[in-house]
């Protein structure tokens, strides 16, 4: 590309996502790939996220059922490994890292396509996974 096209591109006005949603100040919830080599992927979202500023507040993963132990190799990254201090709300009361068997949690494979995500969502997995995040969440909220 020559240095035209880049200014030209530029020029339009586009932006990333994370960049267009981060001034809205809201908290987010990161989901992530449990699948062999997704927590590379994960904690690179989860880092830019936290480099935008934005108040993580949670992290499902959506596993694969290859027993990899994602969900455990991320909470311990996550709490010894990212500094307290760049992961907590703006008003300093509340981040994944408080509580990770609670906020950093991983849900069974998606059925494949293109079967409905019905059954999927009313096993009692999901559902209790689902019940248990969105109760720590209120939890956050009311801090």
């Amino acid at each position: 590309l020559s240095s035209d096209t880049l200014e030209s591109s530029s020029s339009w006005g586009w932006s990333a996502q994370a960049d267009l949603y981060q001034p809205l100040n809201i908290p987010a919830v990161l989901v992530g790939d449990g699948r062999l080599g997704g927590i590379s992927c994960t904690l690179s979202a989860l880092e830019s996220l936290i480099f935008r500023g934005y108040d993580v507040h949670g992290i499902i993963l959506v596993d694969d059922g290859g027993g990899y132990g994602n969900v455990t190799a991320l909470r311990e990254y996550a709490c010894r490994r990212i500094p307290k201090s760049t992961s907590y709300s703006a008003n300093g009361d509340f981040s994944f890292q408080q509580n990770p068997d609670r906020s950093i949690v991983s849900l069974p494979a998606l059925p494949p396509m293109p079967e409905p995500l019905y059954e999927w969502y009313d096993s009692p997995q999901v559902q209790e996974t689902f019940a248990s995040f969105h109760d720590m969440l209120g939890e956050a909220a009311c801090q």
